[in-house]
This record gives C-alpha cells, sequence and structure tokens, in this order.
C-alpha cells in the first residue's frame, strides 16, 4: 500500500482514540495500545500534539472566561446581601 493510500486509510487527526490518549481518558489497555502505535506512527504523533496544544489552548481560554465572570459573581453576590439586609431591615421596622 502506498503512504498515500495508508494516510487515506488512517487519518491520525479524525481519531477518537488518539483525543482520548491525548485527555487521558483511555483506560490501562487502550493507553499501552496507544503508545505501541505512537512509537511507531509519526502521523499519530504529530496529530497528538496538535491535539495537546488544542487541549491547552481551550483551557486557558475557559480559565481567562472564568476569571473575567468572577467579578459580575461577586458584585451579583453583593446584591443579594444588600436585598438581604434591606428585607430584614423592613421587617424590624414593621
Amino acid at each position: 500500500m502506498s503512504d498515500q493510500l495508508k494516510h487515506e486509510a488512517h487519518d491520525p487527526y479524525d481519531d477518537p482514540k488518539l483525543t482520548a490518549y491525548a485527555l487521558g481518558e483511555l483506560d490501562e489497555d487502550e493507553t499501552k495500545q496507544m503508545e505501541a502505535r505512537l512509537r511507531e506512527d509519526e502521523p499519530s504523533r504529530e496529530a497528538l500534539e496538535a491535539i495537546r496544544r488544542t487541549a491547552a489552548a481551550l483551557e486557558a481560554e475557559f480559565a481567562q472566561e472564568a476569571a473575567a465572570a468572577m467579578p459580575r459573581r461577586r458584585r451579583f453576590g453583593r446584591v443579594m446581601v444588600g436585598v438581604s439586609f434591606a428585607a430584614a431591615a423592613a421587617v424590624v421596622l414593621m
């Protein structure tokens, strides 16, 4: 089989097991099988690195979004505390 046909038959960028390996989601046996494959398969190693870079970029983006959202949550908490105090004061004044 030619290299072109071999690459078309097995596209590592479209392999859910490779993604699962990159994310640490395979069981022990599957991990060993994937590691054996990676020792022999350069396109899979390249795809693995691309998957890991993408996962790291997404993780960093989600962390930034979570950090940006934090002040809003704190503001909401302060508003709720203020409403609680206002309600308590209204009950006391009745």
